[in-house]
């Protein structure tokens, strides 16, 4: 039992930080607002070459610079902290019902978003330091990086749905 308390802390803290780190985004989020009432590229499940370049030409120079440090401030650690809270999410549900077999395989599902979420990102960030001298064929790659970024974030998602149900 001394491991499932110590699994229970540990998603406890990674819950609290998750929050925290959501509430920042929001504020970052905000203060973009002023620039474009657009949402930004990596909470869309897709975007086109057009759709980056019109967006990064609406927010200018100063929301260019505001998205470029929320992604490098916050958005490089967030991807860390979901993989881990997903990861010790399944783990709390298997303390809490021991009766259940987890598969290990599910460990790999908020791994991939992670990984597919800072692709996402050093992509999003190039496009901001080089606007607007990017390709269609980066800018098609990078959408598919988000669109792999939010499958494997569902996916992660209802497999805790999942086995909180069984």
């Amino acid at each position: 039992m001394l491991i499932c308390e110590q699994i229970h802390l540990v998603w406890l803290i990674l819950l609290v930080i998750n929050f925290i780190m959501a509430i920042l985004f929001l504020l970052s989020t905000w203060k973009r607002a002023k620039f474009s009432s657009k949402p930004i590229l990596d909470a869309r499940l897709k975007y086109s070459y057009l759709d980056v370049v019109n967006y990064l030409n609406e927010l200018k120079g100063e929301g260019r610079k505001l998205y470029q440090n929320s992604i490098k401030y916050l958005d490089m650690i967030f991807p860390l902290l979901y993989a881990a809270l997903f990861i010790f999410s399944y783990l709390k549900i298997g303390c809490w019902k021991p009766d259940i077999t987890i598969n290990k395989m599910i460990f790999l599902f908020p791994i991939l978003a992670m990984i597919f979420d800072y692709s996402e990102n050093i992509n999003i960030l190039y496009f901001l330091k080089n606007h607007p001298n990017y390709t269609k064929s980066k800018v098609n790659k990078s959408s598919f990086m988000t669109q792999l970024k939010w499958f494997f974030i569902l996916i992660s998602i209802a497999f805790v749905l999942l086995y909180l149900v069984l």
